[in-house]
């Protein structure tokens, strides 16, 4: 049997992102053990290891793309050969940053981290473990599936160079949850503002008292609405004409909207971001449309409302999902006759399951939804439009900036205490790692600067009897080396 190398990674704690992503002074970082072991327990030599981590973001297919125009050139000026990368693949082939085209995809690769380990090539061992700790740059992209636009997801790549002449490949998926949008007026007051329309008739004030919102929130709005009385000052004379021909406020149509905003161009210099932008199907997609009848005429009293607006962002197949749970069945423990018989007398006991798959091995599901979005390639921002119909008049819109986020309003409380908490480990962590050289500020090739936390020493396991009886391998005790007796050959 080949004897090849095993490799898994192993969280020094519960989950192996320690910190904050988005809060700097919780050190938001990759802490874990790095087991590369015998596969079959008989001895090997590792030659190198290269590790990587890096964030992918991908744009959705588009027809209207021209593969030609958007194909990087296999060598460009730096000799660099164009990259490509997928979960599914053996390998990854990207060791620079960049956009490229694949499988009529628009990906931009950012590395974060790249080292490689050499080893003593005449050392045979059966086993060694790597301590990691690899820094998350503030700038780091949440993982998420968005339907309309793209996904991103950050992954670490391991490729083992072992016994002179073979190679083994690991990639591990490290789901990303920023702590920068947190749905409080502490972080996020209330906003407030006055919009006069553009005919200069009448002026609205609103307060959006939650400008920060969860993928499951209630959006509430109190709007004025009234004439603009320097207009009707300085336009006396029309006065008449605003008022005696009862022109009424209709309605208020109010619009969710997610827009994609590009960040970066392609490496081929023939096409700019703009006009990759413009030859996307589409940069603005409405998630939610609801409108409001007022029916009032205006007169030169205030029109005030106070409106409530559901907002829900999840991907519709995982709503239907959730919702499955919410039904007697699951919430209740039912009699096996009543489910039975009363199925085919009342409907609304049987269970409307909705069978759900994952169409992107890459994102994990829970993370299928809209939610604000800042990352190297490009952008997912929210918008609430609202536009007012006058009847007899010219109506107008007026646009205001939201925040989408998956932390809920229930979890603030715990959120918080957990910052606190990590805030505080990671002032243990910087002196624990100021005994082996400390971390250092590091420039990457972009010019982004980076925290590089020192190399901790590996454990060794070496192909002896006290490592044969630690991993339970039986061997022949006469023979020097040890011989291993297999159980099942």
């Amino acid at each position: 049997m080949h004897t090849y190398p095993v490799i898994s990674i192993k969280p020094s704690y519960n989950s192996v992102v320690r910190g904050c992503p988005g809060i700097p002074e919780t050190l938001p970082r990759i802490e874990c053990r790095l087991q590369i072991q015998s596969n079959n327990g008989l001895p090997f030599t590792i030659d190198k290891l290269e590790l990587m981590l890096l964030t992918v973001e991908t744009l959705h297919r588009n027809s209207h793309l021209n593969p030609s125009n958007l194909v990087s050139k296999r060598n460009g000026p730096s000799g660099i050969s164009s990259p490509t990368t997928s979960i599914d693949s053996p390998t990854i082939t990207l060791r620079n940053n960049s956009t490229t085209r694949r499988k009529d995809k628009l990906e931009s690769i950012k590395i974060h981290y790249k080292k490689t380990l050499s080893f003593k090539r005449d050392k045979k061992i059966i086993g060694i473990d790597i301590p990691l700790t690899i820094a998350l740059p503030d700038d780091i992209k949440e993982t998420n599936f968005n339907d309309k636009f793209g996904n991103c997801y950050t992954l670490f790549d391991c490729k083992a160079f072992y016994n002179g002449k073979h190679s083994k490949d690991f990639k591990y998926l490290i789901n990303i949850e920023r702590y920068s949008y947190l749905p409080s007026k502490t972080f996020y007051p209330p906003v407030e503002k006055t919009v006069v329309s553009l005919d200069e008739r009448f002026k609205v004030s609103y307060k959006v008292e939650n400008p920060c919102l969860s993928n499951d929130d209630l959006l509430r709005l109190k709007i004025t609405f009234k004439p603009n009385f320097k207009y009707i000052t300085e336009q006396s004379q029309k006065k008449s004409l605003l008022f005696n021909k009862k022109i009424k406020l209709k309605h208020i149509t109010f619009q969710l909207k997610e827009l994609l905003e590009i960040n970066e161009s392609l490496h081929n210099k023939s096409i700019s971001p703009s006009a990759l932008f413009n030859s996307l199907d589409r940069t603005e997609n409405v998630l939610q449309t609801f409108t409001k009848e007022i029916n009032q005429v205006i007169t030169m009293n205030d029109i005030k409302i106070t409106f409530d607006m559901r907002i829900f962002t999840k991907n519709k197949l995982l709503q239907n999902f959730e919702s499955t749970f919410q039904e007697p069945e699951f919430l209740y423990k039912l009699p096996k006759e009543v489910n039975r018989t009363s199925n085919h007398n009342n409907n609304s006991l049987a269970i409307k399951t909705e069978f759900v798959q994952n169409k992107n091995n890459n994102i994990p599901f829970q993370y299928h939804t809209s939610i604000t979005t800042l990352g190297t390639f490009f952008n997912i921002t929210h918008r609430l439009n609202m536009k007012f119909k006058i009847s007899g008049g010219r109506g107008f819109d007026i646009n205001q900036t939201l925040t989408l986020t998956p932390w809920s309003r229930s979890q603030m409380k715990y959120i918080q205490q957990m910052i606190q908490q990590e805030k505080e480990i990671a002032y243990h962590a910087k002196k624990f790692y100021d005994n082996f050289g400390g971390i250092v500020k590091k420039k990457t090739d972009d010019n982004d600067i980076i925290l590089d936390y020192p190399t901790l020493p590996p454990v060794v396991y070496n192909y002896d009897t006290q490592t044969l009886k630690k991993f339970n391998i039986q061997y022949d005790k006469s023979s020097d080396p040890p011989q291993r007796i297999p159980v099942i050959q």
